[in-house]
């Protein structure tokens, strides 16, 4: 069986507010902003699984074929 992690326990995680993670769960940013949870009455819980894998997901890999490419950026004064 999985943990399941509070609020608390997921903003610490994530480096933000409460606040900020209960916001991001009212506008409906789950999986963009914050891990997908799940409700259990009124509780809001994560598994321990999906934060993980929501992370990891979020982890870019570096290589060549990643690289930004910029724009041309602001002309110079002449």
């Amino acid at each position: 069986m999985t943990k399941l992690l509070s609020i608390q326990d997921v903003s610490c995680l994530l480096g933000m507010t409460e606040a900020a993670v209960r916001q991001s769960i009212h506008r409906g940013e789950a999986g963009r902003r914050v891990p997908p949870f799940i409700r259990l009455g009124r509780m809001v819980r994560f598994r321990q699984d999906d934060v993980d894998a929501w992370l990891k997901s979020l982890t870019p890999t570096v290589g060549p074929d990643n690289k930004r490419k910029r724009g041309p950026g602001r002309p110079r004064k002449v």
